[in-house]
């Protein structure tokens, strides 16, 4: 660096702010263009704040890893306290980028600083897209967890996994469409915030039905029971309650009870859980006493240790915990509360809540919890597009027997595996259908003749309802698990009838959608049509007429808020239809209508008479950018 500059510097400090050296600041520019002198000159005369970071929340190791230098990178690790883990707002840690770039022997020193190799890490989520809310139990070497499912049908999945990464949907609690009580529901009411546990050799599931506004009772806690954790699951009580997120917790004598919000109260159950036997009573009202949910109650070494999400399911969402010797006596925060939380408001992870601990076999503790990966617009809105999904971090206990999750920094982007085998084997075998239903889901189930798969064809039953109605059936849906993938489907076009229309779907709720689909008009005209609903508006776009043939694929390309529509032509060739740049209102903050508790779902539909369409070869896949 400029040794006039240099004394600048000295004379004035304040002039640093105004430095822009080719467009960056100048701490970045001397991170990437100058030497390790002129960078520890900067930093150790406080020239720079070294927490600083761009507007991708890239920081100074970012920039002196892009320079190469092996050394520069060292000192900021090593003297300054910048970690390789950091991430900037993709997603993307400085450890991985340094592969990415091809600088090895950088690569290989933050191998040593990280205790792991790329090769032996994972990457959360650890269940992407629509998974809020988990619940984990351990029974010998297996793990078992549970999501909310609010009102799509199966309702509450059931995931099974050997490692704690990588996790496969088995079953689901309710599976009898009829007493499902989904019908009439507006999206983001039905099941919400379950909890799974294990006891004399039963699963026991429990979850807060959450009926409309206008109903009584609003809510409804109800248990059900399993000798496999897969089902089929019986429904055991009904514990008319207000209140939600429930949890069972088993004590040492014998005793069961549920625990559910406001804060934290206690409802002493029978012994076979089929009604409770004391009227409610609040332990613990919580730390921050703002909307206090999903209570959890662990006993150990004479503690029963009281875990609550805190602050909302949004930006200021977290974990926090308190302790009792007695279950009903005094409970006493964590001193290091909240032990899970994201508080840097330009991370990749936020809404980080909502957690449950479990043990491994060798004596290990971890947190599975909610979270969701940020999409950020030119105003630095934060949009959670994919939805709600879960997490897991390691739990450490202090000397003075406070669990602290990740010791208390960041959720993590990347880590090391848990366990040095791979458990992506999976051990329950099902037919095709119940495969299928394992990956896709459907907003309040579907009708008895609504769905049929034959021969890798999808045969779905048109509904006389459009996508805004809460009546609509036969949405056949599945996850976006990442914020860039393409999706493929194609169609059969005799089966389409006059003022019918069948495509593709990109689907929030029924307030929040985008239809791509092919339709037949009176004169027997085939056409396309793209209609975005955002709330109360509709744009319908401007119809393309299509020749009249077979059969037709059609695309949608999805990279962060923008969607494009595509159609393959006779030449084999895919031609863009339509785009829709902003996106956005697919999203938990998209539309300020009803309770948007879900995320972006991706699928087939029809509408119109109740004729039967057919869907064949649906591809759904990753883009690069969306496995960062």
């Amino acid at each position: 660096m400029d040794r006039n500059l240099k004394n600048k510097i000295k004379t004035n400090p304040k002039i640093v702010k105004e430095i822009i050296m080719e467009g960056l600041p100048l701490a970045f520019y001397v991170c990437l263009k100058e030497s390790l002198e002129d960078l520890k000159f900067i930093v150790e005369y406080s020239f720079c704040d070294p927490n600083m970071v761009d507007k991708d929340n890239n920081n100074m190791l970012f920039y002196a890893l892009k320079s190469g230098s092996l050394e520069k990178c060292k000192y900021l690790v090593e003297k300054v306290g910048l970690s390789p883990l950091d991430g900037n707002k993709f997603g993307l840690t400085i450890f991985e980028m340094a592969r990415m770039l091809e600088f090895t022997e950088i690569e290989k020193y933050f191998e040593e600083v990280c205790g792991f190799s790329l090769d032996n890490s994972f990457r959360n989520p650890i269940r992407k897209g629509f998974f809020p809310d988990p619940s984990i139990v351990r029974v010998k070497n297996d793990y078992y967890m549970v999501n909310s499912s609010f009102t799509y049908f199966p309702a509450i999945p059931v995931s099974h996994s050997k490692d704690l990464i990588n996790w496969k949907i088995i079953g689901f609690v309710v599976t009898e469409l009829n007493s499902a009580a989904l019908n009439g529901l507006e999206s983001g009411r039905g099941y919400w915030a379950p909890d799974i546990s294990y006891y004399k050799g039963k699963f026991c599931v429990t979850a807060t039905l959450r009926l409309n506004d206008g109903d009584r009772p609003l809510r409804k806690q109800i248990i059900w029971e399993s000798k496999r954790p897969e089902g089929k699951y019986e429904r055991v009580a009904v514990i008319e309650e207000e209140g939600i997120d429930p949890s069972i917790f088993n004590d040492d004598d014998g005793r069961r009870y549920m625990v559910l919000n406001r804060g934290a109260r206690i409802i002493e159950l029978s012994k076979d859980l089929k009604k409770a036997i004391s009227e409610p009573e609040l332990i613990y009202y919580g730390v921050d006493k703002k909307t206090t949910e999903g209570p959890h109650i662990l006993k150990k070494d004479g503690y029963y240790y009281l875990f609550l999400a805190e602050g909302g399911t949004g930006l200021n969402h977290r974990v926090n915990v308190a302790r009792a010797k007695e279950l009903r006596g005094k409970y006493e925060p964590c001193p290091y509360n909240p032990i899970m939380c994201q508080k840097d408001k330009n991370a990749y992870f936020q809404r980080c809540g909502h957690g449950k601990l479990v043990s491994t076999p060798d004596g290990r503790w971890f947190m599975v919890y909610l979270m969701g990966r940020s999409v950020f617009d030119k105003e630095k809105n934060v949009y959670t597009i994919v939805g709600r999904e879960t997490a897991i971090d390691e739990v450490i206990w202090t000397k003075d027997g406070w669990p602290i999750v990740k010791n208390l920094n960041k959720p993590s982007l990347l880590q090391k595996k848990i366990f040095d085998f791979d458990g992506k084997k999976p051990l329950y075998r099902v037919s095709k259908k119940e495969d299928f239903l394992k990956v896709w889901t459907f907003p309040r189930g579907f009708e008895e003749d609504g769905l049929e798969i034959v021969d890798k064809k999808i045969i779905l039953k048109s509904s006389p309802y459009d996508l805004s109605s809460i009546k609509a059936r036969n949405i056949c849906l599945r996850r976006q698990e990442s914020l860039a993938f393409e999706v493929s489907v194609g169609l059969r076009l005799e089966t389409i009838i006059e003022g019918n229309e069948a495509g593709l779907v990109s689907y929030y709720d029924e307030n929040s959608y985008i239809k791509f689909a092919v339709c037949k008009g009176k004169e027997k005209e085939r056409y396309l049509t793209l209609v975005e609903k955002i709330g109360e508006e509709e744009i319908k776009h401007s119809k393309i007429y299509i020749e009249n043939k077979e059969k037709v694929e059609l695309k949608m390309v999805v990279v962060g808020f923008e969607r494009t529509f595509f159609i393959k032509e006779s030449d084999g060739k895919f031609y863009m239809c339509y785009k829709v740049k902003n996106a956005s209102y697919l999203s938990d903050e998209g539309v300020k209508m009803g309770k948007r508790f879900t995320g972006s779902m991706v699928g087939i539909y029809g509408y119109g008479k109740e004729e039967y369409n057919i869907f064949y070869d649906f591809k759904y896949k990753d883009l690069k950018r969306g496995k960062k």
